[in-house]
């Protein structure tokens, strides 16, 4: 494992011990700097109570053989009926002193799965430890079922991983994210997460490119000095075609670059050399040629487009606006792809779209009212559109006006708020309106034409407040989410891991956002948001919010 520094004296309230004596108080998590981790240690002799409880919480942040650390800081009969297996819970919460000892209160931020998918939420949590007093020293005699891990904890000792599976038609890899405890990420323990296969949400609309039975063989995987990944596996068929090893090895390498020093990819059965197309001479499959099976490398345009006076534009240097041509109609909203390729444009009484080549004639779409949250997603337009009788539908329209209705399974009571469809056409942002409220969920697209999987995305803000009142969300890179909420009864623009993993805080802008605009890209791209008066932000980091100096009705980037 790494070397890193001990602070337990950091790791409820910085210098401060929790109390002794007294009445219920709460000792807070202090924020740390930046660049310091923390190392489990064995109890010293003579701690006490305080120190114990710490010690303890810290170490089970660590899985290292089996949770050495942490089970010395139990009873002996705790540490023989502890099973930390059963689940991690992350929360976001302090430790108390009650009347009867000492406890976790909080929320739960989420729990892992056994293989490392992050489900979020789960309402509050408290745990008292029972701290007794054993052969003079005190140890825990109450430890939770599976482990606890502070949100804090889980941000320094986690690693939050995007592996791959292939989409359907082969064109493109799908990301897929887990959470590895740091000191466990390796090449082989992603390759053993490929074949375990794909999380339950994407199960049927992706697949695994490594063939059923294949196992990871005797020889492991490797890293070598120079970045290369070699992968020996069993059960590997000798006459499997080129098109399918190609899509393995693509799946294969781009899990690989969670590890962020990985250049190329080699595998083996049973040792033995197993080719895949594309591979140098020396039999490595390198990443510059893979990245076409990646979505968001992919794009090209970077503007920030909008609607100024139901002209369609973009947004120029200086923060001007220019009309994107002479010949269009009066318009609500434009929509481009991230190669920049096509154009569609939703006429300003939102009753029909025009879409075709972005230089070429456009045709005229119809049959729909109040048509919103157009985007392109390989190679279609998706967007909210109301039919004749109010329901909102979800509609897709091709590049030569084929129009067809999106089945959506929403449960009872929800009602479509906002879309917004991730790059590789498998994962869905989704906002919906339940009476009054809006809440923020995820939903899987299966080959374009059925939304369903719902599931809630719970989210806590880094304060722990609930974030509600969500007005709007968008896709900015492949695992992370920009949506606009109120936590503590304020405004603000958060960055979001798309299983409620992470978030980051970006501020607000003392106007009432109702648009949030993202260019998807690799690592995340350009945010901009709209108030409901038409002004324009634009995000520049760190959290500054630059205005620009028109008003528009609407904005968006690629895709």
């Amino acid at each position: 494992m790494r070397v890193l520094v001990m602070l337990l004296g950091l790791l409820l309230a910085g210098c401060a011990q929790i109390p002794s004596s007294g009445p219920v108080e709460e000792v807070p998590m202090p924020a740390e700097p930046p660049g310091i981790d923390i190392a489990p240690q064995p109890p010293q002799e003579g701690a006490d109570g305080n120190r114990i409880l710490e010690g303890f919480l810290l170490a089970m942040a660590d899985p290292e053989s089996d949770y050495s650390v942490a089970r010395q800081y139990l009873t002996a009969d705790a540490a023989r009926t502890w099973r930390p297996e059963e689940s991690t819970v992350v929360y976001h919460g302090a430790v108390v002193e009650t009347l009867t000892g000492f406890g976790v209160y909080g929320e739960r931020v989420g729990e892992l799965d056994h293989r490392g998918h992050f489900l979020a939420g789960g309402g509050a949590i408290q745990h008292d430890f029972g701290l007794v007093e054993t052969d003079g020293e005190w140890r825990v005699g109450n430890p939770p079922a599976g482990v606890l891990v502070n949100r804090y904890l889980f941000e320094r000792f986690y690693s939050q991983l995007t592996i791959y599976f292939m989409d359907r038609t082969g064109s493109h890899v799908v990301p897929d994210l887990v959470s590895v405890p740091e000191s466990l990420v390796s090449p082989a323990r992603i390759v053993d997460a490929l074949l375990h296969g794909p999380s339950q949400p994407l199960a049927g609309a992706v697949v695994n490119a490594i063939p059923v039975g294949v196992r990871l063989g005797l020889e492991g995987a490797t890293i070598d000095d120079e970045g290369v990944v070699t992968v020996d596996l069993r059960g590997l068929n000798p006459s499997m075609s080129d098109e399918a090893r190609r899509r393995m090895g693509a799946q294969t390498l781009w899990s690989l670059t969670a590890i962020p020093r990985v250049t190329g990819l080699r595998i083996t059965q049973d040792g033995n050399a197993f080719d895949l197309p594309g591979q140098s001479a020396d039999g490595v499959l390198e990443l510059a040629t893979q990245q076409g099976y990646q979505m968001l490398t992919r794009a090209v345009v970077q503007d920030l487009f909008g609607v100024s006076a139901e002209t369609p534009g973009r947004f120029t240097e200086g923060q001007g606006f220019a009309p994107l041509r002479a010949d269009l109609p009066r318009a609500a909203e434009v929509s481009i792809p991230l190669d920049g390729s096509q154009l569609a444009i939703v006429a300003a009484d939102r009753r029909s779209v025009l879409i075709g080549p972005r230089d070429g004639s456009l045709e005229v779409v119809t049959g729909y009212q109040r048509i919103r949250d157009t985007q392109f997603v390989l190679g279609r337009l998706f967007a909210l559109a109301d039919d004749e009788e109010g329901n909102t539908r979800v509609i897709s329209v091709g590049p030569g006006g084929d129009v067809s209705e999106v089945t959506a399974e929403l449960p009872e009571g929800m009602r479509f708020h906002g879309l917004s469809i991730d790059q590789t056409g498998v994962s869905a942002a989704v906002v919906v309106e339940v009476g009054e409220e809006t809440r923020l969920g995820r939903m899987t697209l299966f080959q374009g034409v059925r939304l369903d999987k719902w599931r809630e995305l719970p989210v806590l803000s880094p304060g722990g407040a609930p974030v509600t009142a969500i007005t709007d969300v968008q896709w900015n890179s492949e695992s992370t989410l920009v949506l606009a909420g109120s936590a503590d009864g304020q405004q603000d623009v958060f960055v979001v891991r798309a299983d409620g993993s992470e978030i980051e805080e970006l501020g607000g802008v003392g106007a009432n956002i109702t648009q949030v605009a993202a260019l998807p890209r690799p690592g995340g791209g350009l945010i901009a948001l709209r108030s409901g008066s038409g002004e324009v932000w634009r995000y520049s980091s760190p959290n500054r919010w630059s205005k620009a100096d028109v008003t528009v009705a609407s904005i968006s980037y690629a895709g």
